[in-house]
C-alpha cells in the first residue's frame, strides 16, 4: 500500500467500516450480558413506562452497585465472586473497552492512518466473553428453573454445543455484514 493512505482504498475503507461496526456491536452486546442480566436476575419487580421496562433495585442488586462507583466495574466483580470470569478476563474486558473507546471516539483516524487498525484477536475474545457468560447464565439459571430440566441428569446435557441467542444473533450480524453464503 505503500504512503497511500487506506481511505483511498475502497475495499480496505469498507472492511474497517464494517469490522469497526462490528466490534462496537459485539461490544454493547457483551456489556448488555455483563450488567443487563445480572439487573434483571436480581431485580424482580418491574413495570412499563412509556414503552421501557422500569426495574425496581433489589437490596441484593444494591450490593452488587456498591461494589464501585462504575456499574460495569461493579458488574465484572460480581461476575468474578460468582466465578463466571476470571480476574484475568475482566483485565481482557478492560481491553476490549479500550479498543470499543478508540474506534468510537477516533473512527476517522482508524480509516485513514495506515497505522492505526483494529485487533482482530480482541473481537474474537469479545464473541469468546459473549458465549461464555450467556451460556453460565443458560446453564445456572435459566435451565435450573425450567422444569423441563427436572429430571435430566446434568451429564447428559451437551452444554458444549448451547448456542445462547445473543452469541446466535452476532453470528448473524457477522454473516450479513459480510454477506456470507451459507446454510440457511
Amino acid at each position: 500500500m505503500g504512503n497511500e493512505l487506506k481511505i483511498f482504498n475502497p475495499e480496505i475503507t469498507k472492511n474497517n467500516l464494517i469490522i469497526s461496526s462490528l466490534f462496537l456491536t459485539s461490544y454493547e452486546l457483551l456489556k448488555n450480558s455483563i450488567i443487563d442480566r445480572i439487573k434483571t436476575f436480581l431485580c424482580t419487580e418491574f413495570k412499563f413506562i412509556e414503552h421501557k421496562i422500569i426495574y425496581k433495585e433489589s437490596e441484593e442488586y444494591r450490593l452488587v452497585k456498591n461494589k464501585d462507583k462504575n456499574l460495569l466495574e461493579a458488574s465484572l466483580l460480581w461476575l468474578i465472586e460468582m466465578e463466571i470470569i476470571t480476574k484475568e478476563e475482566k483485565g481482557l474486558i478492560h481491553k476490549i473497552r479500550e479498543q470499543r473507546n478508540r474506534i468510537a471516539h477516533n473512527l476517522p483516524e482508524l480509516l485513514t492512518d495506515n497505522s492505526k487498525n483494529i485487533d482482530i484477536n480482541l473481537f474474537l475474545e469479545t464473541k469468546r466473553l459473549i458465549d461464555k457468560i450467556e451460556k453460565w447464565w443458560i446453564i445456572e439459571v435459566d435451565m435450573s428453573i425450567n422444569p423441563y430440566f427436572d429430571n435430566i441428569n446434568n451429564d447428559e446435557l451437551d452444554t458444549e454445543n448451547i448456542l445462547p441467542g445473543t452469541s446466535l444473533m452476532l453470528d448473524w450480524i457477522i454473516k450479513c455484514a459480510f454477506d456470507l453464503k451459507g446454510n440457511e
